[in-house]
């Protein structure tokens, strides 16, 4: 996923499923609040579940019903 692609869905609700450090998936459902890149660390998208790096994230789809309640 590209920095260009993670911006189309900002204010989005979404099912992102992304890699913890021990290389497992997991997936979070929640809103994509801002996409940002910071010059030491490099991308990360902001959920209101968390902030996930661009280099971890697998995949990422728009979610029409609320999952995360």
């Amino acid at each position: 996923m590209t920095l260009a692609e993670a911006k189309q869905h900002i204010g989005n609700r979404v099912e992102a499923e992304y890699t913890d450090r021990r290389g497992n998936v997991l997936t979070g459902f929640g809103e994509l609040l801002d996409v940002e890149f910071v010059p030491m660390y490099g991308s990360s998208l902001v959920f209101d579940f968390g902030e996930v790096s661009l280099d971890r994230m697998v995949a990422m789809r728009d979610s029409p019903l609320d999952k995360a309640a």
